[in-house]
């Protein structure tokens, strides 16, 4: 189920299954009437690219004000882009993959290499863009396997949504902050803007990209 609560996110994904599968949602449709925000993959995106932890290469699990993982659509996003990039039997066989360990005493290491391995696609760079990064050996096992090139066109949207001044990083954070559990860490993006953190936005969506190509 993945650290830092993340079981408390995970709780989502059946209706996010749910909702796109039976009732014909579309993937954002499903995702925002599943979890416990109104947010689409979009937005999911940007909660988490203002994430602390995400802007210096860290796992995302606390920062100074909250967990990031538990009640939160970001934290199972990913499985929402790998559905629609692959289908949902491409989830299935990523977690089928740990059924058969007979264990949930898991690392991200391992998420990272058997889903990659399940799917035979590198999602290093999908699982780093979703806060889960891996670590200089697992990049090394999981880059003989083909790319996602298929992550490219996602990843270009997520940029393309990054604020390209103050007022568009205030009105979306007034906007997302209408539904998050986390109301603290907005105000402090609120209160001190630097217009570094948006370019580290662009430059590490960028090396992901690269990355993948």
């Amino acid at each position: 189920t993945g650290p830092c609560q993340e079981v408390e996110a995970n709780v989502h994904l059946l209706a996010n299954v749910v909702y796109n599968t039976v009732l014909g949602a579309d993937m954002d449709t499903a995702l925002r009437n599943a979890g416990p925000q109104d947010y689409d993959r979009t937005d999911a995106a940007l909660d988490m690219m203002f994430s602390p932890n995400w802007q210096i290469d860290e796992r995302f699990c606390e920062d100074e004000w909250d967990n990031e993982v538990r009640y939160q659509n970001r934290a199972f996003a990913r499985w929402a882009d790998i559905a629609d990039l692959y289908g949902w039997e491409a989830v299935g066989d990523i977690h089928h993959e740990f059924y058969l360990l007979g264990t949930d005493a898991l690392h991200d290491e391992d998420l990272i290499v058997l889903g990659s391995q399940a799917l035979n696609k590198n999602l290093a760079p999908l699982f780093e863009f979703w806060g889960v990064p891996a670590d200089p050996a697992t990049k090394r096992i999981v880059e003989a396997l083909p790319p996602a090139t298929e992550f490219i066109e996602r990843l270009e949207l997520y940029k393309s949504a990054i604020p390209a001044n103050e007022s568009a990083q205030r009105s979306e954070i007034e906007r997302l902050i209408e539904s998050s559990g986390n109301s603290e860490r907005w105000f402090y993006y609120l209160d001190n803007y630097d217009p570094a953190v948006a370019d580290f936005m662009h430059e590490k969506i960028d090396r992901l990209i690269g990355e993948i190509r």
